[in-house]
């Protein structure tokens, strides 16, 4: 392991073996690291020349350099992180890239480059194949207010990818077409916007297939896309615990079944602790509180009030049909049963049939191995369609459908558990399905 040192008043010539013998730039230490060395820099702002100015290290993922901002310039190795921070400011023309395998603790605040032109974006990790990233406090500034200009995580090529992760991330857009490029495995927590900046049309722009995670986000000025939708990149993306605007759009228009898969879990616009929202290519699922069942067994997201999922269709087929998330229990019973689920449609008395919407559903029916089975109440293939079964609720068990509605539910082939343990349930939907409210509870388990 070896320790280097940066400080705005030291020198490139330098060792970089002290602070009396530091470098200048955040850059010469950052070539210079390996696995395992650390880099100590002093808070204060560092301005780059012009240019495209890449930091790559060498370090490895399994041994990552480590990158701190210190305010203590008297002890070799610090005792203390800075609280101001250290700012590595782009200054005009310039392109930043941060490459390698490293961990950054403290504040970090990195400017891309001023101007009209691209090339002014800030990159991390986008010029080497992999990648192991990960700060504890980061500021972004994108200056440069060409439409092209964006916080990257990894590169614009297949050959390029890696695991990012943000304790705290803030950025700041100057356009409104910029946004977060993702490529690669992400995890953000506590990701915000800079209020004098530009909001993003769509915030997340997936440049290739990426997954990623946000966590406790204050989205709230995103009023446009969270997620672009029209793009070829096989991607899922997982909002957790996020404040949303009230008019902001969780994924554009999705063109095809490779767009983006996105979960959203208690994500609300004000203090609302039950949204739950499932988006993909074929429908999505939705939550309302508005529309549910109300008797004894009903779903409640706080032991008292009713919810209900709204399962849409929009490109779903029979062939290629949207599927719920699925809905989990714990069973402790050994005997045959009839899972089935309550669903109402609401605005119509006409009953859905089994080639438009029906259940799937998972049970431990194996005695020697962990395996389950996969059964549906789906109409048989080449076979004619036939309506689904009359619901067990009536017009008095659901709060709030239309006076015109179809009680149903959908009913699981029998099934024998073998072993205790989770039934999971999904509601299926082929063809443009707008009305249909499904009671979250896997009943019919006695």
């Amino acid at each position: 392991m070896t320790d280097r040192y940066v400080t705005t008043t030291g020198l490139d010539t330098n060792g970089g073996t002290g602070w009396a013998d530091a470098y200048l730039t955040i850059k010469k230490g950052w070539d210079l690291t390996s696995s395992g060395d650390r880099l100590f820099c002093d808070q204060g702002t560092y301005t780059l020349a012009a240019g495209s100015i890449a930091h790559t290290c060498t370090a490895t993922d399994a041994n990552p350099a480590q990158i701190f901002a210190t305010n203590d310039t008297t002890n070799e190795p610090p005792q203390t992180m800075s609280t101001t921070g250290v700012i590595i400011d782009g200054a005009a023309s310039t392109q930043l890239d941060f490459d390698g395998n490293y961990s950054v603790f403290g504040p970090f605040v990195i400017k891309g480059g001023t101007g009209t032109l691209s090339g002014r974006a800030v990159d991390l990790g986008s010029i080497s194949t992999y990648h192991s990233v990960y700060f504890e406090d980061l500021t972004v500034e994108i200056p440069g207010t060409h439409t092209a200009n964006a916080l990257k995580f990894g590169g614009a090529s297949s050959s390029v990818y890696g695991n990012f992760r943000f304790g705290s991330l803030s950025v700041k857009f100057s356009h409104v077409s910029q946004g977060i490029q993702a490529y690669g495995r992400f995890e953000i927590n506590n990701l915000s916007l800079d209020g004098a900046g530009s909001v993003p049309t769509a915030l997340f722009e997936l440049a290739n297939s990426a997954s990623g995670c946000v966590l406790n986000g204050d989205l709230s000025s995103v009023s446009g896309e969270l997620v672009t939708g029209n793009t070829a990149k096989p991607s899922e993306l997982f909002f957790d615990n996020c404040q949303l605007h009230a008019s902001v759009t969780p994924v554009g228009t999705t063109s095809n079944a490779a767009a983006a898969v996105v979960y959203m879990t208690n994500c609300a616009v004000g203090d609302v602790h039950y949204e739950f929202a499932h988006y993909n290519f074929f429908g999505n699922t939705t939550v309302s509180a508005s529309i549910y069942a109300n008797d004894a067994g009903a779903a409640k997201y706080d032991g008292t009030n009713g919810l209900s999922w709204k399962v849409t269709g929009t490109n779903a087929t029979l062939a290629q049909p949207y599927y719920s998330p699925w809905i989990n229990v714990y069973h402790n019973g050994t005997s045959a049963i009839t899972p089935n689920i309550e669903v109402v449609r609401s605005g119509s008395a006409t009953a859905y049939q089994d080639d438009e919407v029906w259940l799937e559903l998972t049970a431990q029916d194996n005695t020697s191995t962990s395996q389950g089975s996969l059964v549906s109440d789906r109409m048989t293939p080449l076979g004619t369609p036939a309506n689904q079964t009359t619901g067990a609720l009536g017009a008095s068990d659901w709060t709030g459908e239309s006076a015109t509605a179809w009680f149903g539910k959908l009913v699981s082939p029998s099934v024998t558990p073998a072993e205790i343990g989770h039934l999971r349930a999904r509601v299926v939907v082929a063809g443009a399905i707008t009305d249909l409210y499904v009671d979250p509870t896997i009943r019919g388990r006695t």
